[in-house]
């Protein structure tokens, strides 16, 4: 499977990095699904940590077959009433790129 690239601003990626957070928190990990999610977020996580060492005002960024598909778990579980309508819109972008990039059902 080919890795996911997708090109995020810096404050959309700072968004990002609060959901994560706060999806990590929610999740209870007893199941080994759960588990897994937890780890191929928190991949993600640090995957834009290190993009956003270097302040710039946008990033290209490349994510794993497991970590798009944790992106698109998190955008189907955890983002359905989002304040920030920026935020919501521009995950629910992604969320259907990665379904048409692997095909999703």
């Amino acid at each position: 499977m080919k890795k996911y690239k997708t090109r995020l601003k810096y404050d959309f990626a700072e968004a990002l990095v609060a959901i994560i957070n706060d999806a990590i928190g929610q999740v209870y990990a007893g199941a080994d699904d759960d588990k897994l999610f937890i780890a191929a977020i928190a991949e993600v996580k640090i995957r834009l940590y290190k993009k956003m060492e270097t302040v710039a005002g946008s990033y290209t960024i490349s994510f794993s077959p497991v970590q798009a598909i944790a992106l698109h778990m998190l955008y189907t579980e955890f983002i359905g009433d989002l304040r920030n309508q920026y935020t919501a819109n521009r995950m629910r972008q992604i969320a259907n790129e990665i379904h048409r990039h692997y095909s999703l059902r």
